[in-house]
């Protein structure tokens, strides 16, 4: 946890369980807003699901094994139907662009995201930029976690979600920008996917709009000018 490579103090991450337990209740009548949901298929991988209220208070994580993903796009739609106001935020590298492509079918608010696309976006100070949308999205979920951030996020007591956030290295690069360490550098020292991790960063990413979501909304524009 005092590991200056580490992305994600352990410090503050049990500060926002400790945060957690004291809000719980109160917390149970607030707004969903947001949905992070990490797909995963068959394998040793888990698709892992976080709710977002509406004082950044995270429900305990959902979890699902060896699910196709239209069986993991139903059991999204159940929650977004049940929380008409939320959005959905989902990877569309690899398997989570057939559950967007499916949620969207449906009518519902869905934000995909491109992990490894470029990012503009600035840290806090202005003056780091980011390697990738990924590392920006980790390093803002850093940003949140900090209190001097106010942000205030509680986070539930769970033992795969303490491990995924704190696991995280981070380098600085040598044109000024942050890098943290890829998925499979870190499924190597875990022997597992950080699932619940990038759910609930996902659940917290509010950034720019990506180049490919860019062109997904457009070309949706265009289909709906033409019919």
């Amino acid at each position: 946890s005092s590991q200056e490579t580490g992305l994600i103090a352990l410090a503050h991450v049990e500060q926002a369980i400790e945060r957690w337990y004291e809000r719980q209740e109160r917390a149970a009548k607030e707004m969903v807003i947001q949905v992070g949901a990490d797909i995963a298929r068959f394998g040793d991988d888990q698709s892992c699901t976080a709710l977002r209220r509406e004082s950044n208070f995270i429900d305990p994580l959902r979890y699902a094994s060896m699910e196709d993903t239209m069986q993991t796009a139903g059991r999204l739609a159940g929650i977004l139907h049940a929380h008409p106001e939320a959005v959905c935020l989902v990877d569309v590298v690899g398997l989570g662009s057939g559950v967007v492509d499916r949620l969207r079918e449906q009518g519902f608010a869905v934000k995909a995201i491109n992990a490894g696309e470029r990012t503009d976006m600035k840290d806090k100070s202005g003056e780091l930029g980011f390697v990738s949308v990924r590392a920006a999205a980790w390093w803002h979920m850093r940003e949140m976690l900090d209190p001097s951030s106010m942000a205030n996020v509680a986070l539930p007591d769970d033992p795969l979600l303490i491990g995924d956030l704190t696991a995280p290295k981070w380098t600085p690069t040598s044109g000024g920008k942050i890098q943290v360490e890829s998925k499979d550098a870190i499924k190597m020292r875990l022997g597992r996917s950080t699932d619940s991790g990038d759910a609930v960063v996902q659940a917290f990413w509010e950034g720019e709009t990506t180049e490919t979501e860019t062109a997904v909304v457009q070309a949706e524009a265009e289909y709906r000018v033409e019919d």
